[in-house]
């Protein structure tokens, strides 16, 4: 498992800054969380839960899901024979709250208390040692593109502490702005390979467009 300090370790080698002469780990860090950013926007985690209803009503708060970024189907009702799949926008709006989703069933659906509902959504992924995270979800695959996006975005941030700075060898910052550039268009070519891969090895909805640029969540 990856944590952090590992990411850390493989973007100086790439950036031949082993001593940590040209980019602090401060810098580093903050490479990581921009690159997870995307990583989150682009490839999130595909989870499913269940849940027991507590109250009857249209509204319905899906607490205790990991992180949720959006929903992306629901089952409902559950049973042992068929269970419909309920598309968000068709069958079901939501809006977040302190994180969590409050979903309004539209229609007839109106989930009664005890009964059962099974919830897909897409999720952060987290590494270990970034922002107090004890797990690292990222497949071995995603990785090195986390790597290359990682460097990409500390080169910007180091170039844009450049362009305040006295002293600064000529040609610096845009060399800078070439390697960025440069990992930026292999982290973008990785996610999209692995988007490929993934919208055929993993179940419907993983990797829908319509998410991939907006998250649209209605309100009731």
């Amino acid at each position: 498992m990856s944590n952090l300090n590992e990411i850390i370790t493989r973007v100086r080698e790439i950036l031949t800054d082993p001593n940590a002469s040209r980019f602090s780990d401060t810098v580093l860090e903050e490479g990581v969380k921009q690159a997870m950013q995307r990583i989150n926007d682009r490839l999130p985690q595909v989870l499913e839960a269940e849940i027991t209803v507590a109250e009857s009503g249209r509204n319905q708060p899906l607490a205790g899901l990991s992180d949720p970024i959006y929903l992306i189907s629901i089952g409902y009702p559950v049973s042992q024979s068929e269970t419909s799949k309920l598309e968000p926008e068709i069958q079901f709006s939501y809006r977040m709250q302190s994180g969590q989703p409050i979903v309004h069933f539209l229609g007839n659906l109106c989930p009664q208390a005890g009964e059962k509902m099974t919830v897909c959504y897409a999720a952060r992924h987290t590494l270990s040692g970034l922002e107090d995270d004890l797990t690292t979800t990222l497949p071995d695959g995603v990785l090195t593109g986390l790597v290359n996006g990682a460097a990409g975005h500390a080169c910007i941030l180091r170039a844009h502490a450049l362009t305040e700075a006295s002293g600064v060898r000529r040609g610096e910052v845009a060399q800078l702005l070439q390697i960025a550039q440069l990992r930026l268009d292999l982290f973008e070519k990785n996610l999209a390979d692995l988007k490929v891969f993934q919208e055929f090895g993993f179940p419907p909805g993983f990797s829908l467009d319509q998410w991939d640029t907006q998250h649209k969540r209605s309100t009731f």
